[in-house]
């Protein structure tokens, strides 16, 4: 097996045969020693020794074929080992292996997507590929090649124009792959994105919380604010007189607030299933509550006559649930509380999301990973990493406010068909001049990311009548040019790759095929 291609999928469905004897032990027995082991295992040696004898007693075909060395990872959904093939002479170099494993109470359909996703996708264009897969029970491991990375951290701050630019240029190859699949990695980070400074390698791995792109959903635009168009219906001349006459037939001591002159009941004409609104004449003086009135299984549509005809305007006691009294507001009505949960994924790493996620956009889209690329080339123009800490959604749209401004962002939102409220207002920064800042201002990395990005001393977005003379631009920029001099600065067209990759739209976000053909990635301003 050579560690950059993937040769085989062999997966092993079938269940472990019973272990008689001493090892058939109950679940007590087990949770003691468990209990036992862990309280002896005080350093991290022994730990590491327990964690690989725990894989090993879950899933024992391991043993057969590698040597478990340690564990080298963990995340929130599995944990990763090194491992090397067992060699029938002890001369033989071993090749080393990466065995990940899945806890147990992943989601089937999660484990599936992640196989498909390395079988088909992984082994070209730096991304991971699979070796082999084996399942015991509810257990599930997978064999990857060894790749040997440096740590983000470690390099990011020496980091040159030109290995910026082929760092990017690699990740985008690994992104074009994955989204010809139609496929959504949802995890970009740089702890994904596995680089080997010395041997210039790089692999794209983790595809835990990947996904097909959903497929839109037709569904009717609403503005709000804009009045309803009248509805055309037809109805049956022999069924409406009909029910004109059964109308009739009502006690008048009833006030009529509605009528839906589509539906009608043949049985029981003042039964509760009746779909009409209707309040006593001693009720006029109550308090009056909005109603919403939805039409019932029971109903029958009528639609067979060409008669064209329009409703009459609702009622005052009748809200119209397109425009909800809350609309725009801070605040939360009847109407909306009734309403089920946007469904909307919400995967990924903290800081790495897109404002379309936080927001709980519905179709999300490849574009997903490339704002997280844009926060990595973020971190590596800045030289920060990480650049956002984000504790929960909301802090990190707030930290996103602060970069694009407030009012671009909420602009963003409503072209999504989201409302964004905030109560201050904070104008857009210079992504170039951002950058340049922090990277001068080196003493500043233990500072957290509200003190930087809410002080003054950051460049904003002017006016044009809040611009500086030239005078004052150059002696407000003369400490930083004397500072920049000392490092190597990037061109103009990484910034204009970093505003593109950072778009708050998501429909015009660049693409991963069109970020390897931008003039910073091809090469074109090189001097």
């Amino acid at each position: 097996m050579e560690s950059g291609k993937t040769e085989s999928l062999e997966m092993n469905f079938s269940s472990a045969a019973a272990v008689g004897g001493s090892e058939e032990l109950t679940t007590e027995c087990h949770q003691i020693r468990r209990l036992s082991t862990e309280k002896s295992f005080k350093n991290p040696q022994n730990q590491q020794m327990y964690e690989v004898e725990r894989l090993l007693q879950a899933v024992p075909k391991l043993n057969e074929i590698f040597d478990i060395v340690a564990k080298v990872g963990e995340g929130t959904f599995s944990s990763v080992f090194l491992a090397n093939v067992k060699s029938s002479t002890p001369d033989q170099e071993k090749k080393k292996f990466v065995v990940k494993h899945i806890i147990p109470t992943s989601h089937p359909d999660r484990i599936l997507t992640e196989l498909i996703c390395m079988q088909n996708i992984g082994g070209k264009d730096n991304v991971m590929g699979l070796n082999l897969c084996l399942r015991e029970q509810s257990h599930v491991v997978m064999v990857m090649p060894y790749f040997p990375h440096d740590k983000f951290h470690h390099f990011i701050q020496n980091m040159t124009v030109e290995e910026t630019r082929e760092y990017m240029k690699n990740l985008f190859l690994a992104l074009r792959r994955v989204h010809q699949f139609n496929i959504i990695h949802r995890d970009v980070k740089p702890s994904n994105f596995l680089y080997n400074r010395k041997e210039r390698k790089y692999a794209l791995v983790d595809f835990g919380l990947a996904q097909k792109v959903p497929t839109p959903k037709r569904k009717t635009r609403i503005t709000a604010g804009k009045e309803d168009t009248p509805i055309k219906i037809t109805v049956n001349p022999k069924e409406s007189q009909l029910l004109k006459r059964k109308i009739a037939e009502i006690n008048p001591s009833v006030r009529l607030t509605e009528l839906n002159i589509n539906t009608f009941q043949n049985k029981n004409i003042t039964s509760q299933k009746f779909p009409l609104a209707v309040t006593s004449a001693g009720e006029e003086n109550r308090p009056k509550r909005p109603r919403i009135l939805s039409p019932r299984k029971e109903d029958r549509t009528v639609g067979t006559t060409r008669t064209s005809l329009k409703t009459k305007p609702h009622s005052q006691n009748i809200l119209r649930v397109k425009n909800c009294r809350c609309f725009g507001k801070a605040q939360v009505c009847e109407i909306c509380t009734s309403r089920s949960n946007q469904v909307a994924p919400r995967a990924g790493t903290p800081g790495f999301r897109a404002p379309e996620v936080l927001i709980r956009y519905e179709s999300q889209t490849t574009a997903v990973d490339m704002w997280a690329a844009g926060v990595i080339f973020l971190s590596i123009l800045a030289r920060r990493y990480p650049f956002f800490k984000v504790p929960d959604d909301l802090t990190g749209l707030a930290q996103i406010m602060s970069i694009h401004g407030s009012e671009e962002v909420k602009m963003a939102a409503r072209k999504l068909g989201k409302d964004v409220q905030c109560n201050i207002k904070l104008p857009a920064m210079d992504l170039q001049q951002l950058c340049q800042k922090l990277q001068d201002n080196k003493s500043s990395s233990t500072t957290s990311l509200h003190t930087r990005l809410s002080g003054n001393t950051l460049p904003r977005k002017r006016s044009p009548k809040q611009q500086r003379s030239p005078q004052s631009q150059k002696s407000a920029l003369s400490g930083i040019k004397v500072k920049r001099r000392q490092c190597e600065e990037f061109p103009k067209s990484a910034y204009d790759l970093l505003r593109q990759l950072l778009d708050l739209n998501p429909s015009t976000r660049i693409t991963a095929e069109g970020a390897l053909h931008h003039p910073f990635i091809t090469g074109v301003d090189r001097q």
